[in-house]
């Protein structure tokens, strides 16, 4: 895929050096707020109402995984929701920069509405995994719909 190609082609010999300094003249955790903030811009610019059901939340962070030139799925399994990649869009930057999946955490949380812990896989291809904590409700509702689906 395209998309695929682009980022580490062109983004991740730039971002590598640029996050590297950020790092040693701002220190680590101030690299974190940002990027946290960045992540927090990025949501924003989505347009997730409050009361959007959450499989169109969902659909939403499938279509950002896409557009960071990544691709995703949806697995559901008893009550939990896990977004997994089957590409890393940040494959280029997460190896020296693992932090950057906070910022991906950010904005899967800020659309979905919901806690979200990072658990993505590391290592020669890198692959993103989301795990969605959804209030009991949710998950009543959601276990309610896929019933009528059958």
């Amino acid at each position: 895929m395209a998309g695929e190609e682009l980022f580490p082609k062109v983004c991740g010999p730039l971002l590598n050096p640029i996050l590297a300094a950020l790092k040693q003249r701002f220190g680590s955790d101030q690299v974190t707020v940002v990027r946290r903030s960045v992540g927090r811009a990025l949501m924003a610019s989505r347009d997730v109402r409050p009361d959007t059901a959450l499989d169109k939340r969902l659909q939403q962070v499938l279509k950002v995984f896409v557009e960071f030139g990544g691709r995703a799925r949806v697995d559901r399994s008893d009550g939990t929701v896990l977004i997994r990649g089957t590409t890393c869009p940040l494959a280029a930057v997460t190896g020296d920069h693992t932090e950057v999946c906070q910022m991906m955490q950010t904005i899967v949380s800020g659309i979905t509405g919901v806690l979200v812990r990072e658990r993505c896989q590391r290592g020669q291809v890198p692959k993103c995994c989301f795990e969605l904590t959804l209030p009991r409700a949710k998950i009543r509702r959601a276990r309610i719909r896929l019933r009528r689906a059958k």
